[in-house]
């Protein structure tokens, strides 16, 4: 058993109450002060604190259990069919995913400075709207079906985002960082039930490989609430130390009712984007990305804004 205390300290036996480690040392000593129905032999396995995860997205991950998982595509081909296996011949409704990366497509001929267009996904999915949020989340690639829900018919001025257009003028599909929004705010809520499962077989994988405690990096203020309360029906187990988003709904609900501080779920904070990310080039770099003449990233939270926040 590692302790993990200042002196790296080993052991060999403890004995746990009411959740709580009351004692952690040698075998022998255990016995003497000790009781106990329930002896776990764990034939000399390894025992460890549990892990915790400094950033990351708990419910992001949970809802792509439920949607194609398109991290290690290889090309557009092989997302588009990685997609058609998962939904099927005649999905409903939307069709989502997450994980692609154009960097991960060169091999296959694919020139990396550039990103997908919507015609394979119309082609592979013409009844379906279609969002596959990139691995960094920070841009979606989507369908004429998506484009045409959320009214995206032409270039338009989006504060820290981008449209994506082809020399026609039509949009590529291709929607980078506050511009994904307009599509992925249609898409409709997970239910309660649907997410309730999904954060179960998260959880379950997350304690498979022995991460106890998460930090996740945002989420809005139904999002949050939702999870206060899976935790006060004693669902959820692990301990999370949640931020919200920067959004005014979640910010007046905070300073008007403080945070929440128990012993397993924490809010107490709110995470902020000044850029976006490189693989999109959404990073705010101050001369040109080598690959892409004249941009250089955006300011996806403007000045004014960020020091309003701050006060």
């Amino acid at each position: 058993i590692y302790t993990v205390d200042s002196g790296f300290t080993t052991a060999d036996a403890m004995a746990v109450k009411n959740g709580e480690i009351v004692f952690i040392g040698n075998a022998v000593e255990l016995e003497k002060h000790f009781q106990s129905k329930h002896l776990e032999d764990l034939e000399g396995a390894f025992v460890y604190p549990g892990f915790a995860d400094p950033h990351c997205h708990f419910l992001g991950y949970a809802r792509t259990l439920l949607n194609v998982d398109l991290v290690g595509t290889l090309s557009q081909q092989d997302v588009v069919e990685k997609a058609s296996e998962f939904f099927g011949e005649n999905p409903e409704g939307w069709v989502q995913g997450r994980g692609w990366d154009q960097n991960d497509w060169s091999e296959s001929g694919w020139d990396v400075s550039k990103f997908p267009s919507k015609e394979v996904l119309d082609e592979a999915f013409p009844n379906n709207p279609v969002a596959f949020r990139r691995v960094d989340g920070h841009a979606v690639w989507v369908n004429s079906k998506a484009l045409e829900m959320a009214q995206i018919f032409k270039a338009q001025e989006i504060e820290g985002g981008e449209i994506v257009i082809e020399q026609n003028g039509e949009p590529t599909g291709i929607l980078i960082d506050n511009a994904a929004d307009l599509v992925l705010n249609i898409i409709p809520e997970n239910i309660k039930e649907r997410d309730a499962e999904a954060i179960q077989r998260a959880q379950k994988n997350c304690f498979a490989v022995g991460l106890t405690f998460l930090h996740d990096a945002g989420l809005p203020l139904n999002d949050v609430l939702f999870l206060k309360d899976q935790y006060e029906q004693e669902k959820l187990k692990l301990r999370i130390y949640q931020m919200i988003s920067h959004e005014e709904e979640a910010v007046d609900y905070f300073e008007a009712n403080g945070p929440i501080l128990t012993d397993r779920f924490w809010v107490r904070s709110i995470k902020c984007y000044m850029d976006g990310a490189l693989g999109s080039r959404g990073a705010w770099l101050k001369q040109p990305y080598h690959d892409a003449s004249g941009q250089s990233g955006l300011q996806v939270t403007q000045n004014e804004a960020m020091r309003s926040l701050l006060q």
